[in-house]
């Protein structure tokens, strides 16, 4: 029984990693931050309430490789880690406050926490110290992709993510 289990929670989190690959591959034309970004956050945060934590950091670790790859956002490969510890940040806060209880309440609450801490966490390590210290001279408007526009991503994705998470529970058979 315990195989199965783990063979499901391995399968459903290559599908949401080929959803995520799919998403920004779509995305990536329209050039905007706020479609791809959106769409990622919403894409972790199913991953995290869904699957396992396990999945979601997977997930959340290997979307700036994807992205990178496929053209979108900076291309700087020295970013990717910080990038990456953002992403999990989110997933780290939905797994545990979005899980408190059950319910929308808590879920609302690791929204506004989960959002404002990815924004905290660019803002401070990817627009405060790296690139100032690893790509000194980048312009200004690379810091500010990895500040404000963060939390509006997040807050995005995690209000569309809140809207789908209850149909997928009941078809996975969670309550």
């Amino acid at each position: 029984m315990r195989i199965k289990k783990s063979v499901l929670i391995l399968t459903q989190t290559a599908m949401l990693t080929a959803v995520l690959v799919g998403w920004q591959a779509a995305s990536a034309p329209f050039g905007n931050q706020i479609l791809t970004g959106s769409g990622v956050n919403m894409i972790l945060i199913v991953t995290v309430m869904v699957c396992s934590l396990t999945s979601g950091l997977c997930v959340a670790a290997v979307s700036p490789i994807i992205a990178l790859s496929l053209g979108i956002g900076p291309q700087f490969p020295v970013l990717l880690p910080f990038i990456a510890v953002g992403n999990i940040s989110l997933v780290l806060i939905w797994h545990f406050v979005g899980n408190i209880k059950p319910g929308e309440v808590w879920r609302a609450v690791a929204l506004l926490v989960a959002a404002l801490t990815k924004f905290a966490v660019l803002r401070t390590f990817a627009a405060g110290i790296a690139i100032p210290l690893l790509l000194p001279n980048a312009p200004p408007a690379l810091s500010e992709i990895f500040s404000f526009p963060q939390f509006v991503t997040a807050t995005i994705g995690g209000a569309f993510a809140l809207s789908v998470i209850p149909a997928l529970k009941r078809i996975k058979g969670n309550p």
